[in-house]
């Protein structure tokens, strides 16, 4: 990654800004971390990056509200032609009102003429980032996310909306109220209404090749039969486990689209004995010709209907009366008052007193009888982490960081278990912070979590090893300083008591042996850290890697590090070969890119390998590309 210091822009090519017309930098420092974009929102992390920009967290400088910021690629942002198709994107987006669409709430251009794009910020895993974690989807729970889908494409299409680029990485879960896996559908960036302007040249194609649609591939004039084909894809997909059609280059998926039957989905539907009526819902949104697809997006939310209709209870996924959220309502009510209260203390310049407030509600809550110890120590790593610091502005964000990571938390499947349910209350609260890389946060939480479950556990003797391997990782964690380093000294205990399971009482010798192979926490921040000089030997100079293929080798090292070192290296491998063979799709057109050419080797070198040591193979030529420039 390249930024302009004065505009701050980010590049993923340019060497020198074409507004400013001065050389960009290369570096981890992002200059667009902590500015104000149009007065109103504050950017406060980078959470991923797209075809057209990167997307940061930020917070609004006159109400306590959290946006999602998309902010176009320096590269791109100066352009003329792509200033129109932002702007037709901003135009697109607003008009969608869908429940199941992401909802725009503003755009405009910043100071430096940097356009941006303002969105409901979204706390959940991608479709992606599920089959990923999860691999093949329950069939009632693949068909209620797939007509989720189909509705939120009904309201683009009833507009003249296209996505043109429908695909898992674009469709984000969500939970609202007491429902979980709503639908947000994202990136209308490709997307134009039929009758409008064309922002695009007849006979290109646009989209991710392994969704797209038969005409699209030809480039040809694409209606909303082509979303539902990649909707179909993206069904077959959730049903298997993995995309109908796979190929080492353009050519060959293309012409599989047009020409190859997909497999039947069949099998996977008798294995689970429920609905049956998807293999047909699946072949017609997989036909060849739009015209044997179903005419409408809304004929599809009725064929998914009637398919899993009836479906016995057991057969579904775990309902929300069997999962728990990690706060208790009362402490929901005392956070949310707080932030309320001590955002706009913050931004009217008084970080004291908003640290303050933070600390004292904070304070009242730990002296309080909470359930879980998973959320009280996150206040207590707060607090003292808060304590820690010199300036009230860091602590203020040190407090308020604890309190989104609680009240982000997604709700956990709860087994009754003692031990399980800390655990996974624990995985919870912590997910956006180890998908962000944050070592030194992670460390100082892994700590005081490690001791408030001892305290929790010490009264039952049949925990009696537990205890002692949690109070002394983290011992050895305050040792060596907390933060970053206690991270190596905690996370294999913790590893180690996920992977025993909760039903039987562990020895501390197992416990304390258990070998951990790469910490998940660290494999995370190995990808998320700045590029190291130098890189490979061979070749010249190493290249930029585009910011879009980090964010997704990243996404497999954040998912699949924690299944290998939990005893699954089938499932790691699998995560790791299918991230590879989609970007060397993306590159099919380029036979000598080196990214391509560096994750085929991998690819070819793991093929009939045993899993364990495939997964290392192309573990190896990711931290290869990670350590190229970006």
């Amino acid at each position: 990654m390249r930024y302009c210091e004065k505009c701050g822009a980010a590049f993923q090519y340019a060497r020198s800004c074409p507004k400013d017309g001065i050389a960009t930098t290369a570096g981890a420092f992002d200059p667009l971390l902590g500015r104000v974009l149009g007065d109103r929102y504050r950017i406060l992390d980078r959470i991923g990056a797209g075809g057209m920009g990167q997307v940061y967290r930020a917070a609004h400088t006159r109400i306590a509200c959290v946006f999602a910021v998309k902010v176009v690629w320096g590269d791109l942002a100066y352009d003329q032609e792509m200033q129109s198709r932002f702007v037709r994107e901003a135009e697109l987006a607003s008009c969608l009102q869908s429940r199941h669409i992401v909802r725009v709430v503003d755009f405009s251009q910043d100071s430096g003429s940097l356009p941006y794009l303002v969105m409901e910020h979204l706390d959940g895993p991608s479709v992606f980032d599920l089959l990923a974690r999860s691999g093949a989807l329950a069939p009632q729970r693949a068909g209620l996310i797939a007509q989720r889908i189909a509705r939120g494409l009904a309201h683009a299409h009833e507009r003249g909306v296209v996505h043109r680029d429908m695909k898992p990485d674009n469709v984000i879960l969500v939970s609202e109220d007491e429902e979980t896996d709503v639908v947000k559908i994202l990136d209308f960036g490709v997307a134009r209404l039929r009758d409008g302007e064309r922002l695009t040249s007849s006979g290109v194609a646009i989209g991710t090749p392994i969704y797209m649609a038969p005409e699209q591939f030809l480039g040809g004039e694409l209606d909303g039969r082509a979303d539902l084909y990649a909707l179909g894809v993206v069904l077959f997909e959730m049903i298997t486990g993995k995309p109908p059609f796979s190929a080492p280059n353009l050519l060959e998926l293309g012409r599989q689209h047009m020409q190859v039957a997909p497999a039947s989905v069949r099998p996977q539907l008798e294995a689970a004995g429920s609905c049956h009526g998807l293999e047909e819902v699946v072949r017609r949104l997989l036909a060849k010709k739009p015209e044997e697809r179903y005419a409408s997006a809304r004929e599809v939310v009725s064929a998914i209907g009637e398919a899993i209709a009836g479906v016995a209870r057991a057969s579904m996924p775990p309902s929300r009366a069997s999962r728990r959220p990690p706060l208790e309502p009362r402490v929901v009510g005392a956070l949310r008052h707080a932030i309320v209260t001590g955002a706009p203390t913050y931004n009217a310049g008084d970080h004291h007193g908003c640290y303050d407030l933070y600390r004292t509600v904070a304070q009242e809550l730990v002296g309080t009888a909470i359930e879980l110890a998973a959320v009280s120590a996150r206040l207590q790593a707060g607090l003292s982490r808060a304590a820690s610091r010199t300036i009230p502005t860091a602590s203020a964000w040190d407090m308020r960081n604890a309190f989104d990571d609680l009240l982000e938390a997604q709700p956990f499947l709860a087994t009754g278990d003692a031990v399980a349910d800390e655990l996974a209350a624990f995985a919870s609260i912590s997910a956006h912070r180890e998908a962000l890389g944050q070592l030194a946060l992670m460390g100082d939480y892994q700590i005081a979590f490690a001791r408030a479950l001892a305290a929790r556990l010490r009264p039952e003797a049949r925990h009696g090893a537990a205890v002692v391997a949690l109070e002394q990782a983290a011992l050895r964690g305050e040792m060596v300083g907390g933060g970053e380093s206690a991270v190596q000294m905690l996370e294999p205990v913790l590893a180690s008591l996920r992977a025993a399971g909760a039903a039987a009482p562990v020895s501390l010798q197992a416990l304390s042996a258990r070998p951990v192979s790469v910490p998940p926490v660290a494999s995370v921040a190995s990808a998320l850290r700045p590029s190291l000089p130098g890189g490979p030997q061979s070749g010249g100079d190493p290249p930029e890697v585009p910011g879009e293929v980090r964010e997704k080798i990243a996404r497999a090292i954040e998912v699949g590090a924690p299944a290998y070192n939990d005893g699954h290296p089938d499932v790691c491998e699998r995560i790791y070969r299918e991230t590879a063979s989609r970007l060397v799709s993306a590159y099919a057109q380029d036979s000598q890119d080196r990214l391509k050419v560096t994750l085929s080797k991998a690819l070819d070198d793991a093929r009939g390998r045993p899993v364990t040591e495939a997964a290392w193979i192309l573990r190896h030529a990711f931290d290869t590309v990670l350590a190229w420039g970006g």
